[in-house]
């Protein structure tokens, strides 16, 4: 931080303009100003006892600030703090651009700090090195942060540039910023070599600010700080009380000195500001990192052995939530819905704090069942604003569509409508698509109302840089996923494929529902001796996911469930309490069970909808039927089954949709040709009347969100205007946009009946919607 031309006045002569909330060190430099506000927020944390950003799990107790001549290179703010594991530092240095790019001067201005480093305090836990950026981009907040991350958990260098150098693991940007990173390394100095290098990436951070945008977030965050940080009958002042922090930052930086919490709670006393007690919840964030770590451990990330990030759809999602405060991760069953929020979770954990649920983790009864958990010991609304200011914060939700509890239903409501009120906490959430099944309507409509429409991300299977890298990383992959296999058509969904692995001859299975049959048969390759009582397992959990029951008791220890829990297809997130380890697993139980013995439909209530949670273990039962028999006896009795007095037409419709949704389609078409052309072709009638219906449900659910889109962009008076649409092809939904370039009102744009869709792959192909309404 340099000093400008422009002086500012002591601490003595500005404090009762400075209690005014005016700020006359503003008249400075703007980059000196920037560096104050930054250093305001760092003090802010240190007064409220919040973790520090960038050194998570450690609390602030000193705030350097021109370093170099204690050898602190990057020296604009030294933050150090203390943790359970020993003492802690970050050097920051400030800058208002930084491209990291191959010819960037700032960034090799940086390097050249880095390098020149050597602190006479050697910390005993971390000794961390940021750079803290006003403007970011995609890069940046995207593949870079994932190269550092990377180099974090690797074990050594050599593993680190190893994954790096896997097209389809990692991405050409990630490559290009660790080769320029290198070569500014080396001209400075650095050894060539990769755990040379490696040793610097990973102490290595990127902290993103906004201080100069119209409506800075990292602003907002700090005021709310300021107001919990005082007491209550001067929360007023927190305008005040920020522009004082700056002064004081600029103040002491011209100086090189450095303020303690005490030192800082006795200048902000006599400038007469009331401050409350701390509110310390060190406690509960470390609870809360407990509670989400444990909820994404359950969510697989390898396939073969390897880290397979989904660089696409993690793409997708962050150029969403550019705009949107809301995002839902969507796909088919086992695409790896999950596995992009995991690794999503996992990134912006690292420098900001994250909320995760799961259907079987989270707590029944609202937010106070959730602060009991946490241990937090103020309110919901001190809370939230207090992980915002920690750097950002992210409620993520797994499986949204698997909350079935009403009381858990709560728990989720309580914590949207808080998190709506802070800004810039976003939403993410993973859930199937609403193909006739119970959607998420139970989610609070004033939460949405001010989140926003979500905005939706369909994550596909593996396309062919994704099956590449696979191949190379995992040899023993590249036959199963070769076009030529019999498997193809199963084998790029990642669920499956990890579920292909475990079966010696592969080839034999073509289809899902063989796969769950052998899945099955063979409870997930028992030891002979332990397919029958853990078959028995599988059947206990079945039968109770038809009525709705997440878990069962099993209190006796055999080596069936010691099987079945260290193969995955069971968790046990309470003691004695099993359930299916993935939603398809229980999809696939549910078909297995009802083939074996429909009479359990019997004591099923009909005349509601089937749940997310059983309808594609209808549709499974549908098809074990159609594909296991060379006649329809066993289908038409599924059906009829079904189909009694009373009952909702979704159930039929879901085993009957079985035989155009298989991956034998084609063959089974023609295989039943005569029954389905019986009676002047009814039941053909009424499969195409079923899928239709399904396409043209969505179709409107689809078309409803956008006209609610269209309506909030009418009240800007906008001109142009580009919308999200998904279209039902052969291989599922399909997220495209829809160009309407008209210049005329919002709500007549998308009024038309034929537009021109652009999809992914950049072709145009023309488009007609049915008009609703």
């Amino acid at each position: 931080m340099k000093a400008t031309d422009a002086m500012s006045p002591s601490l003595e002569e500005s404090t009762n303009s400075e209690q005014k909330g005016s700020s006359p060190v503003g008249r400075g430099g703007a980059g000196t100003y920037i560096e104050g506000e930054l250093g305001a927020y760092y003090l802010l944390q240190m007064l409220a006892s919040s973790a520090a950003r960038g050194l998570p799990g450690s609390k602030i107790v000193r705030v350097q600030l021109q370093g170099e001549n204690d050898g602190y290179a990057l020296d604009d703010l030294i933050v150090h703090g203390i943790s359970d594991k020993g003492t802690a530092i970050l050097e920051i240095q400030s800058k208002r651009t930084i491209r990291f790019s191959p010819k960037d001067p700032i960034f090799k201005s940086v390097c050249e700090q880095i390098v020149r480093s050597n602190p006479a305090e050697n910390p005993t836990d971390r000794h961390l090195l940021a750079v803290a950026t006003q403007r970011t981009s995609y890069p940046i907040s995207g593949p870079y942060q994932d190269v550092l991350e990377w180099a974090r958990k690797a074990q050594s260098g050599c593993q680190f540039f190893a994954r790096l150098k896997l097209k389809g693991v990692a991405s050409d940007e990630m490559r290009s910023f660790a080769a320029s990173f290198r070569k500014n390394l080396v001209d400075q100095g650095v050894a060539n070599e990769d755990e040379a290098i490696w040793a610097v990436l990973r102490r290595f951070i990127i902290l993103e600010f906004d201080f100069e945008s119209a409506a800075p977030e990292a602003k907002a965050h700090s005021l709310a700080l300021a107001r919990q940080v005082l007491a209550p009958e001067d929360t007023e002042r927190a305008d005040a009380l920020w522009s004082n922090l700056i002064e004081i930052v600029i103040e002491t930086g011209k100086a090189g000195g450095s303020i303690s919490r005490q030192r800082l709670l006795d200048v902000l006393m006599s400038r007469g500001f009331r401050l409350a007690g701390a509110k310390n919840f060190a406690l509960s964030h470390a609870k809360l990192a407990e509670m989400s770590r444990h909820a994404l451990l359950g969510i697989g990330t390898t396939v073969g052995g390897v880290n397979l990030p989904r660089l696409g759809a993690l793409s997708a999602v962050e150029a969403a939530r550019d705009d949107h405060r809301f995002v839902e991760i969507t796909g088919k069953p086992g695409v790896g819905k999950s596995w992009v929020l995991r690794h999503l979770a996992e990134r912006i954990g690292r420098d900001g704090h994250v909320i995760v649920l799961d259907p079987v983790g989270t707590p029944d009864g609202g937010w106070s069942a959730l602060a009991q958990r946490l241990d937090v010991s103020g309110t919901a609304k001190d809370f939230l604003w207090d992980l915002s200011a920690s750097g950002g914060g992210v409620l993520f939700i797994d499986a949204l569509e698997m909350f079935t509890s009403v009381e858990r239903r709560r728990t989720v409501n309580d914590l949207l409508r808080e998190i709506a009120e802070v800004p810039g906490f976003s939403v993410v959430v993973s859930k199937r698509p609403n193909v006739d099944a119970e959607d998420t309507s139970w989610v609070s409509e004033d939460a949405l109302a001010m989140l926003g429409t979500p905005c939706k991300v369909v994550v596909g299977e593996l396309n062919d840089e994704e099956v590449a890298a696979l191949s190379i990383a995992a040899p023993e992959l590249r036959a199963l996923l070769s076009k030529e296999h019999p498997a193809a058509s199963i084998a790029r969904n990642l669920y499956r494929l990890a579920q292909l692995l475990k079966i010696p001859r592969s080839a034999d299975l073509r289809t899902e529902v063989a796969l769950a049959d052998r899945w099955w048969k063979s409870a997930d390759g028992a030891p002979s001796d332990d397919i029958r009582p853990a078959q028995r397992l599988l059947a206990e959990l079945a039968d109770a996911a038809l009525v709705g029951v997440d878990l069962i008791e099993v209190s006796t220890d055999t080596s069936a469930r010691t099987h079945l829990l260290r193969s995955l297809t069971l968790s046990e997130p309470k003691r004695d309490r099993l359930g299916f380890h993935h939603d398809v697993l229980r999809d696939w139980a549910i078909g297995a069970r009802l083939n074996e013995d429909a009479t359990l439909l019997d004591s099923i209530n009909l005349s509601v909808p089937p749940s997310p949670r059983v309808a594609r273990g209808i549709e499974f039962a549908g098809r074990f039927a159609l594909e296991q028999e060379s006649d329809v006896s066993n289908w038409a009795a599924m059906l009829k089954a079904l189909s009694r007095p009373g009952a909702h037409d979704a159930w039929r419709r879901q085993a009957l949709l079985g035989i155009v949704r298989s991956e034998l389609s084609a063959q089974l078409l023609t295989r039943y040709r005569a029954a389905l052309l019986a009676d002047g072709g009814a039941l053909l009638v009424e499969i195409c009347t079923g899928h239709r219906r399904d396409r043209d449900d969505l179709g409107r659910k689809r078309h409803q969100t956008d006209r609610r889109e269209r309506r909030r962009a009418s009240c800007r008076g906008a001109g142009l205007f580009a919308h999200r649409y998904y279209t039902i092809g052969s291989h599922g939904p399909h997220l495209v946009r829809c160009e309407c370039e008209r210049n005329s009102h919002a709500s007549d744009c998308c009024n038309l009946e034929a537009h021109r869709i652009s999809g992914s792959n950049d072709t145009e192909r023309p488009h007609t919607w049915p008009k609703y309404g």
